[in-house]
């Protein structure tokens, strides 16, 4: 059934607002000063764009929705990663039953609005409200593994999500000397791109054809902005899933090493791969450790 576009997927302009004015908040916190010019902006396009209807199908138009929909909030950068990474994929079908069939088994309760929109992506439309109201879905499906991006892309998978996609890099950029989000690039059946949810100072988020900075390390070692990434990858024996970030003690001004774990997906089953530590100024191996002896864990059924 395609709801109709007066559905209650797309919250009041008065709960976009609320969400723009808490990033206020925090641009005053991270600079010390009033809210900033690209925070306004974005508040401003959410009045103006967020009851847009755009078409999946049409390429040009998924990269308007997607530099239409800039994060609301400081909260949920993992879930518009995430969630960018579905749009430019380009099977809206797929990826909207990998998301339902993924919030079922995690026990994820969904809303009349999530549902509404998840309906919407079916039907290959999205406003920018259902996109950050799908956002906030992922974002909670990620919150039942720990937050850990490779774990949520490992079960999106396993249910049929991304079938477009042959790899996606997801990285954190800092935004701030204390604060970062996650970003991503994909490159699939479409060719590759990066998008960006953070607002830039049009108040739009950003996407464009070619890869972001997809790695860190230069001449081998790992530049200083390195926090963390996730890689998937396709290859014929099936999905690697590589997550690698900054690993030390409280209070270290450095990190005392890079930690890098690997998942692979393949006939159903989700296998984990050694642990490895890697010396952050060289690049150079430290150590490398196996997983623990236990039964591979069983991913859930793709659905019919």
């Amino acid at each position: 059934m395609v709801p109709p576009r007066s559905s209650p997927s797309r919250p009041p302009v008065s709960t976009v607002i609320g969400r723009a004015a808490r990033i206020d908040s925090y641009a005053r916190t991270l600079a010390g000063q009033g809210p900033t010019a690209a925070m306004q902006l974005a508040r401003s396009l959410w009045e103006q764009h967020g009851d847009r209807v755009h078409d999946l199908n049409d390429r040009a138009d998924v990269g308007r929705l997607i530099t239409r929909s800039p994060l609301s909030d400081d909260t949920r950068c993992a879930g518009a990663a995430l969630f960018n990474a579905l749009l430019l994929d380009g099977n809206s079908v797929a990826n909207a039953r990998a998301m339902e069939c993924t919030a079922t088994k995690r026990d994820v309760p969904l809303s009349d609005s999530e549902r509404w929109a998840l309906a919407s992506m079916r039907a290959h439309h999205l406003t920018p409200y259902e996109v950050a109201t799908l956002q906030d879905t992922l974002f909670r499906i990620a919150d039942t593994f720990g937050a850990e991006l490779a774990a949520t892309l490992a079960a999106l998978r396993a249910l049929g999500g991304f079938p477009n996609t042959r790899s996606a890099n997801f990285r954190m950029e800092r935004t701030g000397l204390t604060s970062f989000h996650w970003t991503v690039s994909s490159t699939g059946t479409h060719g590759t791109a990066h998008a960006d949810s953070w607002p830039q100072l049009t108040g739009l988020a950003t996407v464009g054809g070619g890869p972001g900075a997809t790695e860190f390390h230069q001449a081998g070692r790992f530049m200083h902005a390195f926090i963390a990434d996730v890689t998937m990858s396709e290859t014929v024996a099936g999905t690697t899933l590589r997550a690698r970030s900054i690993h030390g003690k409280p209070g270290d001004v450095l990190p005392s090493a890079i930690r890098s774990r690997t998942l692979f997906l393949a006939n159903g089953k989700v296998r984990k791969g050694p642990v490895e530590h890697f010396n952050p100024a060289t690049g150079a191996l430290i150590r490398s450790a196996s997983p623990t002896r236990a039964p591979a864990m069983r991913a859930p059924p793709s659905p019919p």
